[in-house]
């Protein structure tokens, strides 16, 4: 009986644990999502230089022309409501996750939802920099989709393994049931006969 009972507790703790991590890399992610910077992009034309650090909520210029951090307005936050969507993503992702709701798969791909569409323009955009050898870059940050797959990838959930997997192919005569020998038997004898 205390077999049984010790099973129970460390599946409860194995519950608890998943429902733990679920939560906080849920919250780390979304927070990731909304504060963390998604481009830093460089300027330099005629001797003025430009810098700055973009993010959804917030961004950080310094440049010749005056320095400051600014809070995007509410109005221009509205505007992105789709970006802001797609970064909330994988921590919905991770969490269903680790709640055993979604395949390891499908939290993979949801991980890289959030920062897939700032990768590509950042991508593009350093591309074009250097082809041009012009003074312009911008990098694209996925601190997002990097704490995500490093969650994923520390915390991984272990796989179930079926048993039962394949055990509906056809059986070899000699494991048949006496049952089923006689049934076809009885069939290839109806066949053979003439009348």
């Amino acid at each position: 009986m205390g077999a049984f009972e010790s099973g129970s507790n460390s599946a409860d703790l194995h519950v608890k644990d998943m429902s733990r991590i679920a939560n906080a890399s849920g919250v780390t992610i979304a927070l990731l999502g909304l504060l963390a910077p998604v481009m830093m992009m460089s300027a330099n034309y005629d001797g003025y230089v430009d810098f700055a650090i973009q993010a959804i909520l917030w961004s950080f210029n310094l440049g010749s022309f005056g320095s400051g951090f600014q809070f995007i307005s509410l109005y221009a936050v509205s505007t992105m409501f789709p970006l802001l969507i797609l970064r909330m993503v994988p921590a919905y992702v991770i969490v269903r996750y680790y709640h055993g709701k979604t395949t390891r798969k499908r939290a993979l791909i949801g991980v890289a939802v959030g920062d897939i569409l700032f990768l590509a323009e950042g991508l593009l955009f350093f591309v074009f920099s250097y082809m041009s050898m012009g003074s312009f870059l911008l990098v694209p940050l996925p601190f997002e989709m990097l704490a995500g797959l490093l969650v994923l990838w520390r915390f991984p959930i272990p796989e179930p393994t079926r048993p039962w997997e394949g055990s509906d192919e056809t059986k070899p005569w000699w494991e048949k049931e006496s049952s089923e020998k006689t049934a076809s038997s009885d069939a290839n004898d109806d066949k053979n006969r003439l009348w």
